[in-house]
């Protein structure tokens, strides 16, 4: 984990890299459900990086979990990026369930396949990239 100030964008960018490479490793040995709970907790560092980063138009970061509500938040603050945003929308809506299946499963929904967890790994790392330039253009 790393250490640092949460109301610093860093300090985010640096977790959700970490998420995404324990999500990468986890894959790695065959584990869908700590590679499913990585990928979302790696999403959520990535949309509090952005929403820190327009710190100036917010006066708290929340603590749920709701990638969904985050990623609104995300579009809001960076109207110019809507459109480049947009694409990820559907990805938020697949991932978001993750969490609480992979850390109480219910057994009323299964997990995606591996294959499909690693789509959605690939979209998670572009969009990621997308929101790394959002931070480096606000900070800039």
């Amino acid at each position: 984990m790393v250490k640092g100030d949460s109301k610093n964008p860093e300090f985010w960018m640096g977790q959700y890299r970490d998420h995404l490479r324990k999500a990468k490793e986890e894959m790695g040995r065959g584990e869908r459900e700590r590679a499913a709970f990585w990928m979302h907790q790696s999403a959520e560092c990535g949309l509090k990086a952005a929403l820190v980063s327009a710190s100036g138009k917010r006066s708290k970061l929340g603590t749920g979990h709701d990638l969904g509500s985050y990623f609104q938040e995300v579009m809001d603050d960076f109207p110019d990026a809507r459109d480049t945003l947009r694409k990820y929308e559907s990805l938020m809506d697949k991932i978001d369930p993750l969490y609480i299946e992979s850390r109480y499963p219910t057994g009323e929904k299964d997990l995606p396949a591996a294959e499909e967890i690693k789509e959605w790994m690939g979209q998670l790392e572009q969009l990621l990239k997308e929101i790394d330039k959002l931070v480096a253009k606000e900070s800039g």
